[in-house]
């Protein structure tokens, strides 16, 4: 998947392993547009505090891509950016 230029979240192959056998988060993709809303749902310790910490930038991802508006997951402006925000 390539980053769609009209979402505003974009993900695509999302990756994390916690250690060399557990993976965190696999292959997560997906696309946001304005004026939709997401749910994150799972199971205890499915991964959903993780993709949302991963989401605003908290924690690396080891794999794939990520975008928030026109900023990368690992852009140092994206938790700075006032459009952006995590409780």
């Amino acid at each position: 998947m390539i980053r769609n230029p009209n979402s505003l979240i974009s993900l695509s192959d999302l990756g994390l392993q916690s250690d060399r056998k557990t993976s965190t988060l696999h292959s997560v993709s997906l696309d946001v547009w304005e004026g939709n809303r997401l749910a994150i749902l799972g199971l205890p310790k499915s991964g959903k505090t993780t993709l949302v910490r991963a989401l605003a930038g908290l924690i690396k991802i080891d794999s794939g891509k990520g975008f928030i508006l026109n900023y990368t997951l690992d852009d140092p402006k994206l938790l700075q950016s006032p459009s952006v925000g995590f409780l």
